[in-house]
């Protein structure tokens, strides 16, 4: 009973993320082609990494998913599951790394300023969702020194952001500091 109520959240988990995920596919498309310059605005530029949350949840889902039904049925799905697990691992690396490439001067130029606008915690979550997906490679399927310190990097990157962000937020609230509040 415990299984097929826990496969039933799966698959709601996974439906949601393919709704989510199509949703922001949908909108940054939509988003990136009626900007004239080709890219978004700074306030809209952090919110560009927010996909790789829901890959996490597609990922993850799916992985649940298949290993219920390898229990329910006796199938071995061991190399599906692994296949879906680095399926999304590898989306998430490649669109981190095509968006860090476009986000490189916004971090350098824009992130720096005393400056706040709610979309900067979306510079969070992506790091946060990647360390998670990172590290369940890591327990599940590599048991390997090397993604064990790319997790703790991206979590320590994670919450050095989050730090950042929340200094620039409490500067914003209590409104003694020169931040601009946007």
């Amino acid at each position: 009973m415990i299984a097929h109520t826990a496969a039933f959240f799966s698959l709601t988990s996974l439906m949601y993320g393919i709704f989510l995920f199509i949703t922001k596919i949908i909108t940054l498309f939509q988003k990136h082609f009626s900007d004239k310059n080709g890219l978004p605005n700074k306030h809209a530029m952090p919110w560009v990494l927010s996909v790789i949350p829901a890959m996490t949840l597609f990922g993850i889902s799916t992985f649940r998913l298949l290993h219920y039904y390898g229990n329910q049925t006796g199938q071995h799905v061991e190399s599906l599951t692994f296949f879906v697990i680095m399926g999304a691992f590898a989306f998430q690396t490649r669109y981190m790394l095509f968006w860090f490439t476009i986000l490189k001067d916004y971090l350098t130029a824009e992130f720096w300023k005393k400056e706040f606008y709610l979309t900067m915690w979306w510079l969070i979550c992506p790091l946060v969702a990647y360390a998670v997906m990172w590290s369940f490679a890591y327990n599940i399927f590599f048991k390997n020194p090397i993604l064990y310190a790319i997790v703790i990097l991206s979590t320590v990157l994670a919450i050095v952001m989050f730090i950042i962000i929340s200094k620039k937020m409490t500067g914003c609230i209590n409104n003694k500091s020169s931040i601009v509040c946007e």
